[in-house]
């Protein structure tokens, strides 16, 4: 279901919903990941605080682990994405 209501706003390369790993039962949050930053900002300003499932929704960039409650989409992240996107689109990146 996640990625039939996000693929609305960009390419949904990831879902998860979160389960209890005893049950199986949803803990009732998951995530979405995008394959850009301007996909995840439209999803966060058009599903934060709307109704999936009859339940609120609460969506917003994910805490990175390991940090002082730092959240993806910083800046620094979006400096560095389109760094690398830059250097993919000039032929800079070699892959194997």
């Amino acid at each position: 279901m996640l990625r039939d209501v996000f693929n609305s706003f960009g390419i949904v390369l990831t879902t998860k919903v979160m389960r209890d790993p005893e049950t199986g039962q949803s803990k009732h949050f998951g995530f979405v990941g995008f394959d850009n930053f301007e996909s995840s900002d439209a999803a966060i300003a058009n599903m934060n605080n709307q109704y999936l499932d009859g339940k609120p929704v609460d969506v917003s960039y994910a805490y990175k682990k390991d940090t002082n409650n730092e959240k993806h989409g910083s800046m620094a992240e979006r400096v560095l994405a389109h760094c690398q996107t830059s250097k993919s689109e000039n032929g800079s990146l070699m892959q194997n």
